[in-house]
């Protein structure tokens, strides 16, 4: 080998992402990091529940939640308009 005058990581994609939550667990510790990753879960948890809740005037779902649940998941929710409902606008015009 010859000798270096520094020294890098060369990815395809960028890696700041992965320092960041290298940083959090670090600085927080794993209790930390669990109440951190339990409070967005929670957080998941509201949101989705939330929309379950809100129905159309006649009584069916307005949304249709299409992802997995608190099963072994991210803290992401996923849900559309419901399509049974043949709104007058979809889930673009909410965006708006």
């Amino acid at each position: 080998g010859g000798k270096a005058d520094s020294y890098t990581l060369n990815f395809s994609r960028p890696a700041s992402g992965i320092y960041v939550q290298y940083y959090k667990f670090h600085r927080l510790g794993r209790r930390g990091y669990q109440a951190l990753s339990d409070n967005r879960m929670s957080n998941a948890r509201y949101l989705r529940s939330a929309l379950q809740k809100i129905q159309h005037t006649d009584g069916r779902p307005k949304f249709l939640i299409l992802d997995a649940g608190d099963d072994n998941c991210l803290p992401v929710v996923a849900a559309c308009l419901n399509p049974d409902l043949d709104l007058p606008y979809d889930d673009i015009d909410l965006q708006h």
